[in-house]
């Protein structure tokens, strides 16, 4: 389409929006998250890591004062079918409390089950945000240290065998091991690095002051051209008027 993309964007399939700086596409927002939503995303993931652990806690606490209030380590139970005693166990008292509250030890157990994975979720992109990447870079990052693994691996064999150059190489192989390519095997130079990792102050920066939003972005956009005049220049004139007899 020759039309300029700026590096690390990306076109979403599902809103058909081309994103800057893509991180991925939510399917709980039903919206792609990127360069100018990614800190709201952040918000709320931590939102609902509060929401989920404040409800565990309440009803975990609600569950320790019946505990209290009953004495429930002390007593000792019987099951009403075999007439069989037993003393009081964590399993045993739980399972004493579930039967009793069976819609709130259901929503206790979901919530601390999400809090759990939201807590994962969060830790993750915490993660990635301190070293300036997305997850769409992260999987790509991923491949990337598998080909430079594969690829110096490949080299350090051919030295073994005296078959390496001294020079290095600038892409990609086809990845077979053909004697040709075991000949021709080079270096894969030094292992890349991310640009875009800025240091811990200046990745979380661009993700709450995003670079499009700042005044000089702003102050750039506007100094574009917002019309466009359609080219003159392959346009020809049919003149449809006869010449008059003479």
């Amino acid at each position: 389409t020759n039309i300029r993309k700026l590096a690390r964007s990306k076109f979403d399939r599902f809103t058909h929006v081309h994103v800057s700086k893509f991180d991925h596409f939510c399917g709980w927002l039903h919206n792609a998250i990127g360069e100018q939503n990614y800190r709201w995303f952040l918000l709320f993931l931590l939102i609902h890591v509060g929401m989920c652990a404040y409800g565990t806690c309440i009803l975990g606490n609600l569950f320790l004062l019946e505990v209290e209030r009953h004495e429930l380590w002390s007593q000792t139970f019987f099951n009403r079918n075999t007439g069989e005693e037993f003393a009081a166990t964590y399993y045993v008292v739980f399972h004493y409390l579930f039967q009793r509250h069976k819609m709130q030890s259901g929503l206790f157990l979901l919530l601390a089950a999400m809090t759990i994975v939201l807590v994962g979720f969060l830790s993750y992109h915490v993660w990635i945000a301190s070293r300036g990447m997305t997850t769409n870079e992260t999987v790509k990052w991923t491949q990337v240290r598998k080909w430079y693994r594969i690829e110096l691996r490949r080299y350090q064999q051919a030295v073994n065998n005296n078959n390496a150059n001294n020079g290095s190489v600038v892409g990609s192989s086809s990845g077979t091991k053909d004697d040709d390519d075991e000949d021709n095997t080079v270096h894969p130079g030094p292992e890349p690095k991310n640009i875009y990792n800025l240091g811990l102050v200046e990745n979380w920066k661009d993700i709450f002051f995003p670079r499009s939003l700042r005044s000089e972005a702003i102050k750039r956009v506007k100094r574009v051209p917002t019309t466009i005049t359609p080219s003159t220049a392959n346009t020809t004139t049919v003149n449809t008027n006869k010449p008059k007899a003479s």
